[in-house]
């Protein structure tokens, strides 16, 4: 009996093949755009712990400095202790390698992209017009002699002429063999690299192979020399980045650390990393289940147009004692033959789009964070069985209440179209009251005192599915007040078309709901881009007040900026038609808490008052940020650290730790991991170095700016590379940074707007297939094809209104929730609104031109039936 009830719903359920396959697609896009997401992020963060595992290797400690770095005599001084652990030192950088114009082979790049402009006029460099491509790589500098202990992985061949050539001829490198072949080096040829601002040649006297893939990634794009080289080549004469070092557990190091050398887990940097990235990633994560959750409300809908069409056929099997628990088995069944087939779609399809993302948000990290490479995806099955966790949950949550119904309507109801649409009818305003409740219980969430962003992340969901559980009602209610107007201005066809939706709630209330969750996406996401982008200029605007901005060509800008010497400085701040200077310069710290970037000004007043201070007063914090009183915080650090004017906060300096008095919190967008502004007086109080990197410079005449930069370049030298830009320029570079990050939040807009279209197409189809009779019984009766085809638009261009109606109050809930809330949350900045009405009325021009396009399908196809056919009953 049970295999004859299964026969005949499997059969019912695929009596209508392009309905089934449309409900396939949406989950399909639904699990697609979680599961490229997840392997977006599983790979970022494989690429990280692949990068700082190969520098680490088999090192259980590092040992680490701040600027200049630790003197190569400590390490010296560790290895002359007897029974030393194993140790070995780092000199680490980012160089370019200059590839000339036709010459660069046409195999993929080596990473997401190019060095990036600054956010800002104290940090990085663009290329200068008509240079060769620069293609990042990282400079590690090794002992041969000491890596066989700690990196095997990168471990150099044991041929003697090699290691003796990397040893003894100066500018000599290596490179893992394919990063040689995308580069076009070969063994004994030469690369030319852009290395603190100086141009150089290197010689490759062999190439690296290893046959383990996980090296090879690890080492891509990866530039290995000698201590020595690694020292000329960074400007670190006498210094190192760190020391790796390998101590039994439990022991202390065998000589005592000198004054602000931090002796730390070599994992902690994994750890900093990933903390640093990880606001970012659950953003992307948050996004891509708002596209699943439009795709369990498709397979909600036509779950629910099976059991209607198959009402008949549940109440003659209830009559021949087939039970509710067999109804209900059946139903759920039905739903995972649907659901199953489309997450095994969607997650190939994930796989496909994966790769795309995963370059996306590659590139979003590499400008915002951190210097990685990323050189294939790899797929994690961990991905994919949460996709395929998520595609068959979503399929049984959104088959339940399908099923449920048809498991529990009595024998009487289940042969009478009329009883089940009156029932679901009555269930409509249930939903919307509970969709209420929901709402404000998300509101009530956002009130919560606490700074966790799943907190927030938790009320922006419950906000959006309570709208959504609003749609059934609000669409029938706002049908019925379109009723009469319609009747009055376009006669039997507005009636037929209201009547419709109206008749046919059951499917048309899950279909507004899903174009109405990824049209109000759309609109918030849009209103966080005005908003951030809109801040961003301003704090731009203000901040940027010099003329022309001066720097070493090559700077990154999310490391260290590269120092310029006292000597160059001089000289340029003496080229006539420069009014004045200020210099910058920026430092990354890391600290037992995490990364902190630290911003060294020497600036006059004007300068110092575009700071964009909160609740202080730029004229009586001068004088205490200009002697060692008082240092500034940006707002994203004091968000996180809970910090307030008054405070201290302790940084390690040459001399220890210290703590610093914090005079006042700014508006900063350079890292959303927060940064510490000091003088340079403060500076050189604490650290011993005197280096600085970038020239902030005010004109005597702006109209003499091009003779100006010609001096400027002649004052530096044919051997030092610079890279000058203006203000204006500036801005346009940081802001076409803004424009790449969120090219991924654009992308996933559009999966989720695409993805609505099926749940209406859906929609419309089964519509389409329950009116045959009543359309044919209207074309008997002498209405033209043209007029079927208009009622039935009509019919979709009030879904689409009903969405976009609903759509505008989601969509600026998300939008100020995503400002004001999760934004603030994740990364600590406050923004601005800077939405006008053309933004937040887009769900109605979206929804609209959605709802139609998939309409024309359906009102093609009915009215093309020929009344003979659609006026036969067929269950």
């Amino acid at each position: 009996m049970n295999r004859l009830v299964w026969l005949a719903g499997w059969r019912a359920l695929f009596a209508q093949p392009g309905l089934t396959l449309l409900a396939m697609l949406g989950v399909a896009l639904g699990v697609a755009t979680t599961t490229a997401v997840d392997l977006a992020n599983q790979g970022v963060i494989r690429a990280m712990r692949l990068s700082v595992e190969a520098a680490t290797g088999q090192a259980t400690h590092r040992l680490t400095a701040p600027p200049p770095g630790i003197d190569e005599k400590d390490y010296a001084a560790w290895r002359l202790r007897p029974n030393a652990p194993p140790a070995a030192p780092i000199v680490e950088g980012t160089v370019f390698s200059l590839v000339p114009e036709g010459e660069r082979p046409a195999s993929a790049p080596l990473s997401g992209s190019t060095a990036p402009a600054p956010l800002s006029g104290s940090t990085g460099a663009t290329s200068p017009e008509k240079s060769p491509p620069r293609i990042p790589l990282t400079l590690l500098g090794i002992d041969p002699l000491s890596e066989g202990a700690l990196r095997p992985g990168l471990r150099i061949p044991t041929r003697g002429d090699l290691l003796a050539t990397l040893l003894t001829r100066p500018g000599s490198a290596l490179l893992l063999e394919e990063t040689a072949r995308k580069l076009g080096v070969s063994p004994g040829g030469t690369l030319r690299i852009l290395a603190n601002g100086r141009e150089t040649d290197l010689f490759i006297p062999g190439l690296i192979t290893s046959p383990d893939p996980l090296v090879r990634q690890a080492l891509a794009a990866t530039l290995l020399t000698d201590i020595a080289t690694a020292q000329e080549l960074l400007g670190m004469r006498g210094w190192l980045s760190r020391i790796d070092a390998r101590l039994p557990e439990n022991t202390p190091p065998p000589v005592a650390l000198p004054a602000g050398v931090n002796l730390a887990p070599a994992n902690e940097r994994i750890e900093i990393l990933e903390n640093l990235t990880r606001s970012f990633r659950a953003n992307l994560s948050a996004l891509s289940l708002l596209a699943l959750l439009v795709g369990t409300f498709i397979i909600h809908n036509a779950m629910a147009f099976s059991v209607v069409r198959q009402r008949r056929m549940i109440g003659l099997k209830r009559a021949l004692g087939v039970t509710r628990g067999e109804i209900l088995r059946q139903t759920l069944l039905d739903g995972l033959l649907i659901g199953l087939p489309g997450t095994l779609l969607g997650l190939l399809l994930g796989v496909a789009l994966g790769d795309t993302l995963l370059q996306l948000v590659a590139r979003t990290i590499d400008d915002l964070y951190y210097r990685m490479r990323v050189v294939e995806l790899v797929i994690e099955p961990l991905s994919l069985f949460k996709g395929l966790i998520l595609g068959v949950g979503a399929t049984l949550i959104a088959s339940w209440l399908p099923a449920r119904e048809a498991a529990t309507t009595a024998v009487i109801d289940s042969l009478s179209r009329s009883r089940l649409e009156q029932q679901r009818g009555t269930r409509a305003p249930r939903l919307a009251l509970f969709g209420l409740l929901l709402i404000l219980a998300g509101w009530g969430t956002t009130l919560w005192p606490t700074s966790r962003l799943e907190a927030g992340m938790l009320a922006m969901g419950l906000i959006t599915v309570g709208c959504a559980l609003l749609a059934p009602w609000f669409t029938i209610a706002l049908m019925a007040r379109l009723r009469p107007l319609l009747t009055r201005g376009a006669g039997l066809h507005g009636a037929l078309a209201c009547g419709g939706v109206i008749r046919g709630a059951s499917r048309t209330g899950m279909a507004v709901a899903a174009l109405t969750v990824a049209t109000a996406m759309v609109s918030g996401m849009g209103i966080l881009i005005d908003g951030f982008r809109g801040t961003l200029s301003n704090w731009l605007e203000a901040t940027t007040v010099s003329d022309l901005y001066v720097s070493a060509a090559g700077t990154l800008s999310n490391s260290d900026s590269i120092p310029l010497e006292p000597d160059l400085i001089r000289a340029l701040s003496s080229v006539p038609g420069v009014a004045s200077v200020g210099l910058g310069r920026r430092v990354n710290l890391e600290t037992p808490g995490g990364m902190i970037r630290l911003h060294i000004l020497e600036i006059d007043f004007k300068r110092f008052s575009g700071l964009q201070l909160h609740q202080a007063d730029h004229a009586t914090l001068w004088p205490r940020f200009q002697n060692d009183q008082v240092v500034l915080v940006t707002e994203s650090l004091a968000f996180k650290q809970n910090l307030k004017v008054g405070d201290r906060i302790t940084l390690p300096t040459r001399r220890g730790p210290h703590p610093f008095t914090i005079g006042a919190i700014h508006r900063d967008f350079r890292s959303d991991a927060g940064m510490i502004t000091l003088s340079r007086h403060t500076w050189r109080a604490h650290w011993p170095d005197e280096a600085m990197s970038v020239l902030g410079i005010h004109l005597v005449n702006q109209a003499e700016a091009d003779t100006v930069i010609e001096a400027l370049r002649r004052a530096a030298g044919p051997e030092r590379s610079l890279h000058i830009q203006s203000n204006l320029q500036l801005r346009q570079n940081s802001l076409e940074i803004f424009d790449r990050t969120f090219a991924i939040t654009r992308a996933l807009r559009l999966l989720a707007l695409l993805t609505a279209f099926f749940g209406v197409l859906t929609a419309l189809s089964a519509i389409g297939h329950e009116r045959m009779r009543e359309l044919a019984a209207l074309r008997a009766i002498g209405l033209r094809v043209g007029e079927i085809r208009g009622s039935v638009l009509l019919q979709t261009a009030l879904l689409g209104l009903a969405a976009g109606l609903l759509a505008v109050p989601l969509g600026w809930m998300q939008g100020w929730m995503l400002l004001h809330v999760i934004n603030q949350r994740a990364f600590g900045w406050t923004l601005e609104n800077h939405a006008g009405w053309v933004l937040l009325l887009q769900p109605l021009w979206l929804a609209l031109p959605t709802a139609l396009l998939a309409g024309l399908p359906a009102a093609r196809r009915m009215a093309a039936t020929p009344p003979i056919e659609a006026l036969r009953e067929v269950e």
